[in-house]
């Protein structure tokens, strides 16, 4: 694992985070099952080095933004947890595996705070589905921007993310490439052309929003309730982008 201290809390950490705590819940569990068979010391010792390990690997990723305290604390159990399986010290072994436990488990309601706050843990799953690197790392920002209160800037991203869903209309609309027709001209164009479906109106109507937003940012006035179904739409809508083929004009 690369050292990763110091870090921003962005998707790709919040990812590796929650890959690292469920690696680390695994060999919890394996330890407190082995506990409960005739005490083999040897297995208990391994298992305890590799709870170590991964709390070692989870300090690695920690960010600024996180509770440091949380996980200090879950680094005593860990420590605990090995030398007192050294000792064979059967009491305290089952003391500080049970310390482990509730201690992780606010190691990752830590975690899933900041998630929540950022937008992560609702789009990580499906993240994955939108095909357009550019649009899926606008989004990022978006959540990033967002979970800092920064929302006219998140809307901005979101904006940015839907620019490319935005052209994919004006494409099959107008049956020829957009590529050399500046994005707020594209926009234009099929306000005047009329008609659009209503998902694709909402599109539309989202980035003429964000074309405003950039150019009178001062005037523009927006909520967290606002910013977040922004965000959320234009998820859902770039997901759904697909590359499609330019119909021929009749």
């Amino acid at each position: 694992m690369v050292n990763s201290k110091g870090a921003d809390f962005d998707l790709a950490r919040y990812q590796e985070l929650v890959g690292l705590l469920d690696d680390l819940n695994g060999s919890i569990l394996r330890f407190s099952e082995a506990l409960n068979i005739p005490c083999d010391w040897d297995n208990l010792i391994h298992i305890a080095g590799e709870i170590r390990a991964w709390i070692r690997s989870v300090k690695d990723s920690w960010t600024a933004d996180l509770d440091k305290a949380i996980l200090t604390k879950l680094e005593q159990s860990g420590l605990f947890l090995e030398k007192y399986s050294k000792e064979k010290n059967a009491g305290m072994v089952r003391s500080n595996c049970v310390s482990m436990k509730g201690n992780f488990r606010k190691v990752k309601e830590e975690v899933m705070r900041l998630a929540r706050a950022s937008c992560y843990s609702e789009l990580l799953m499906e993240m994955g589905q939108i095909k357009a690197l550019s649009a899926r790392s606008y989004l990022e920002e978006a959540c990033k921007c967002y979970s800092f209160g920064a929302y006219r800037s998140s809307i901005v991203m979101a904006g940015c993310a839907l620019e490319g869903e935005v052209r994919n209309i004006y494409d099959r609309r107008f049956g020829k490439s957009s590529g050399r027709i500046a994005f707020g001209n594209a926009i234009e164009e099929l306000e005047k052309k009329g008609g659009l479906p209503g998902d694709q109106g909402a599109i539309v109507a989202i980035c003429k929003t964000f074309r405003n937003l950039t150019a009178h940012p001062s005037e523009f006035k927006t909520s967290d309730k606002e910013a977040r179904s922004i965000i959320q739409l234009a998820f859902e809508q770039t997901k759904k982008a697909r590359v499609r083929e330019m119909p021929v004009p009749t």
